[in-house]
């Protein structure tokens, strides 16, 4: 099966941003969709800024149509932070 293109980036922060996709495709628990998967993993990997999208407009634990977008702001949050 293709995987779904969800992000393209080739900033500082790209081989974290893919290690949360390839977590979230492929060591989810059966239950978690995988908006939840991407939220939860990228909360281990970055908590400060994932926290700061938690409830927001992009925030993809509930809607895994926002995932694309929860991914940028989670970039653009690092790319601040860090």
């Amino acid at each position: 099966m293709l995987q779904q293109k969800l992000y393209v980036h080739m900033g500082k922060w790209k081989n974290e941003i893919d290690e949360i996709i390839r977590l979230a495709d492929n060591e989810r628990p059966q239950y978690w969709r995988r908006g939840q998967a991407i939220f939860n993993f990228a909360y281990r990997m970055f908590p400060e800024e994932t926290e700061k999208l938690r409830m927001s407009d992009v925030d993809c634990f509930y809607s895994d149509r926002k995932i694309p977008d929860f991914l940028t702001a989670l970039d653009n949050l690092i790319n601040e932070n860090r």
